[in-house]
């Protein structure tokens, strides 16, 4: 189908005399890395969200604000709503989640988890199970 075709399937009209601009496109990029960044204030005696010791606390529990379901992977699902402010440093939130700060909003789909860190926080995809 053409962009026109589609265009008038979703929107109920379609402006065939006109050019199409295409005004921004989103790319999205996925790799792997060696390379990990932990909380900016940590030491060699401090472990990184990333880099835990072997006895390590568990992260601290990370209670949404509340509950929502949010349309993922073709399913409604439970959904937290956390306040990034409120968040204790090395808490640890699986996906879905959405996260709410005062300059901007985390959208966390399923598969990923959050790490708060001093210095902000780190999405990472969660590894399948038997893989990794």
């Amino acid at each position: 189908a053409t962009y026109h075709a589609l265009h008038y399937q979703q929107f109920g009209f379609a402006l065939e005399d006109r050019d199409l601009i295409v005004e921004t496109a989103l790319v999205e990029a996925i790799s792997t890395s060696d390379v990990r960044v932990g909380r900016a204030t940590a030491t060699a005696a401090q472990p990184t969200a990333t880099q835990p010791t072997a006895g390590a606390e568990e992260p601290p529990e990370a209670t949404p604000e509340r509950v929502t379901k949010v349309y993922f992977e073709g399913r409604w699902r439970d959904t937290g709503i956390y306040i990034f402010e409120k968040l204790a440093r090395n808490a640890l939130i699986e996906g879905p989640a959405i996260i709410v700060e005062k300059v901007g909003t985390t959208i966390v789909e399923p598969g990923w988890h959050v790490s708060v860190l001093e210095s902000g926080m780190e999405l990472t995809r969660a590894e399948e199970k038997g893989k990794g």
